[in-house]
């Protein structure tokens, strides 16, 4: 898909000249510039669609939305987002110009973006105040601030963020969208990726804070490979960048050929430095896997990275089968040892390698979360946003009981002993009402992926619920 979306919608009908808006079809009065409150303004979206749109069609079209609350429609400013051009970051504290949007009024009453650049602010503050609503829906309510900050047009001085990619900035607590080179959707107008860097600051809020302070992974002699650098390096925002590399991804196959290589035998002594390579890679694949699964959540596509990152082809695809696989299989703790562990011939190779690593393991996260959705929406009877909002509220509530186990929590363990994806998913389904045998053996099989998990865990039911039982529990209840 090499012809832009936005390219063949917006330069067809959109925002140009007079003659293309005449040429729509629609008719307009002159701007009106201090309009603010409710507001309705044009935006390229995804269809409203209640399954998975055609991968291979367009799932895009122009809509009429409303934005809520706004301040100011010039500067787009409102109760939900601040928009900075040219940002800086001077001692901690952000600053910018406000964007300039354009707009014409229709006769509807309805405003339409003049350029491309006021299509994505106006996109970007849609979908910041219906994720803000969704906190409230999934009980993160007064997690995020308001109004949430969104940097755009500024390139940034840091390894492998030139272009073409969005980032959390934790410690600015703010969304940051790089220069887009691409020929695709560009990513201020996908709402799945917004979405996707919007729960990075969630999980930055409940975990990674509690991660950083815990005192196994603060700095120490060498403070480059620590997870607190490596996970959350602070951003220094500028008007010019040097050439870095490129983001790197990985295939299934990529990651299997790794694996065959660097298998190891049973581990039983690991070094405090590999502990925390470990713990970076499966805390950065659930990070990323949560945050594709809330991507998939909004916009019901099962790809909706691809529409503007096209070289990431199926690798980061939601579909099972794209994966070879009939049901979500979690990395073992085996498997992302030996693809930490492998021989590496710098730092920053290793760190890059895990980076991507964590990508291709995440996915498998955010499969198993999708699969989730789907079935508890068929075995309740459900409809797939009421489904979306019991899943969604699970893993808030296990994100809590993390951040709050992470405070006390001795990492400093045997490579037998390190908390695995598996481990995870039951803790996560200890924040689930599991109300089937169904769910439940969703949660058994990704939970018996890991091989050493075979055959210690049985589903039982408890009353109205289910729950993942030990076996050796059930044998002694027999006797």
């Amino acid at each position: 898909m090499r012809n832009s979306i936005s390219s063949i919608l917006i330069k067809n009908c959109l925002v140009g000249s007079l003659l293309l808006l005449a040429a729509c079809g629609k008719t307009f009065t002159p701007d009106t510039l201090h309009s603010s409150g409710k507001i309705k303004v044009q935006i390229l979206n995804n269809k409203l669609l209640t399954t998975d749109t055609d991968r291979n069609g367009n799932p895009f079209e122009f809509q009429v939305v409303e934005l809520l609350k706004i301040f100011d429609l010039t500067s787009l400013s409102g109760k939900y987002a601040r928009f900075y051009t040219n940002a800086s970051n001077s001692e901690g504290k952000l600053a910018g110009n406000q964007p300039k949007a354009h707009f014409l009024k229709s006769k509807q009453g309805y405003f339409i973006p003049k350029d491309n650049f006021t299509m994505e602010i106006a996109s970007l503050y849609f979908h910041t105040q219906n994720l803000a609503q969704l906190d409230e829906k999934v009980g993160a309510k007064d997690v995020n601030s308001l109004p949430r900050k969104i940097i755009i047009g500024t390139k940034v001085n840091q390894i492998s963020f030139q272009d073409n990619n969005a980032i959390y900035d934790g410690e600015m607590d703010a969304i940051i969208y790089l220069p887009y080179t691409e020929t695709e959707l560009t990513l201020a107008l996908n709402g799945g990726i917004f979405a996707h860097e919007y729960f990075h600051s969630l999980f930055y809020k409940y975990v990674q804070i509690k991660l950083e302070s815990n005192p196994f992974f603060k700095d120490d002699s060498n403070s480059d490979a620590a997870i607190t650098n490596s996970a959350s390096k602070k951003h220094t925002l500028s008007l010019a960048v040097p050439k870095f590399e490129k983001q790197k991804y990985l295939s299934d196959e990529d990651v299997l050929k790794k694996l065959s290589v660097a298998k190891t035998a049973k581990v039983t002594s690991i070094s405090k430095q590999n502990i925390k390579d470990y713990y970076e890679f499966l805390f950065k694949s659930f990070n990323e896997g949560i945050a594709d699964y809330w991507g998939w959540s909004y916009t019901l596509d099962t790809n909706f990275i691809k529409h503007s990152i096209p070289e990431v082809n199926s690798f980061r695809s939601l579909e099972l089968k794209d994966h070879n696989l009939s049901t979500p299989v979690l990395f073992s703790r085996q498997n992302l040892l030996a693809l930490t562990l492998q021989p590496f011939t710098s730092d920053s190779e290793k760190y890059t390698s895990i980076n991507a690593y964590s990508y291709q393991a995440g996915t498998r996260v955010a499969l198993f979360l999708k699969e989730l959705t789907l079935v508890v929406s068929k075995q309740r009877n459900l409809s797939t946003e009421e489904a979306k909002i019991v899943v969604m509220k699970s893993i808030v509530n296990f994100l809590k009981t993390i951040g709050t186990n992470i405070n006390t929590m001795d990492f400093n363990q045997s490579a037998e002993s390190l908390i695995s994806s598996q481990d995870l998913i039951l803790e996560f389904a200890k924040s689930f009402a599991i109300t089937n045998m169904t769910e439940c053996q969703l949660f058994l099989t990704s939970y018996s992926s890991d091989l050493n998990n075979l055959n210690k865990l049985s589903c039982l039911k408890n009353n109205e619920n289910y729950e993942l039982t030990k076996v050796t529990e059930l044998t002694n209840n027999a006797q």
